[in-house]
């Protein structure tokens, strides 16, 4: 769930990890609430080669088959390898079985495509971003992706930002919530850099397990992914850090496979 940034991935039997600590480096919604909207948000479990662990991040289905989320949730921001497969779920709780929803098993090889300027290995990460192209389609409703640069009029225009992510909802060091769907609605503290979408709000941040969860405004009088969520502060106390997709949407959008 979503509280504080830091590259939010977690690495725990469930985790997504971060450019320089990968056990700190998934955000969590904090301050959120559970949420069964938005099917084409779903949880993935990452493994590595040669790793027993698995990483939890949060992935968005932009097309019907092209999944979005952050690089370092399918590259090692170290070692730059990159993960051999993934699980996606579709349900709001990863706790009980019966509340998984539909899940698939998708062997990675040659499917992954980070953004070319990536740079994961230091903060601020840059272009924290990567596609994975899918063979046929899930069966599911894809979320539109922003497709154009964003002034700073239209900017001015979004009242309320939307977050979605499956970290934890408390601390870093706790458990709770874990897993779980959140969602996140954010109406001020929220500033624009010239790579990301930072949210000062103490009482709603990312934490691990949140990266590359989509955030979400209405542009054009739909629901529209306009950025991702990268990194934050280890402890999920302050300051989360979405990448903004309105600067690399020739990336999303460009080499998009055939339907």
């Amino acid at each position: 769930m979503l509280k504080n940034l830091l590259i939010l991935g977690l690495i725990l039997p469930l985790g997504c990890g971060r450019p320089t600590a990968p056990e700190a480096s998934h955000p969590k919604l904090i301050g959120s609430r559970i949420s069964s909207d938005f099917p084409a948000v779903m949880a993935m479990h990452v493994r590595w080669p040669d790793a027993p662990a698995e990483r939890l991040c949060t992935i968005s289905l932009i097309h019907p088959k092209i999944l979005l989320t952050a690089a370092h949730c399918v590259r090692d921001p170290k070692t730059g390898v990159e993960a051999s497969s993934m699980t996606l779920f579709t349900g709001p709780n990863l706790n009980m079985a019966a509340t998984r929803g539909q899940s698939w098993t998708i062997n990675l090889q040659n499917r992954i495509k980070v953004h070319p300027n990536a740079q994961l290995d230091t903060l601020p990460a840059r272009f924290d971003i990567a596609r994975i192209e899918l063979d046929q389609p899930l069966g599911i409703s894809p979320l539109p992706v922003i497709d154009h640069r964003l002034a700073t009029e239209e900017i001015a225009t979004i009242d309320t930002y939307t977050l979605l992510g499956f970290g934890r909802s408390r601390s870093a060091r706790s458990r709770v919530g874990f897993g779980r769907k959140a969602i996140l609605e954010i109406k001020q503290a929220v500033q624009w850099t010239e790579q990301h979408i930072v949210v000062e709000d103490r009482s709603r941040v990312t934490c691990q397990g949140d990266s590359g969860g989509p955030l979400i405004a209405f542009i054009g009088g739909q629901p529209t992914i306009i950025g991702i969520t990268s990194f934050g502060d280890p402890d999920c106390r302050h300051s989360s850090y979405i990448q903004r997709l309105d600067m690399t949407a020739d990336f999303i959008t460009t080499t998009r496979v055939a339907p």
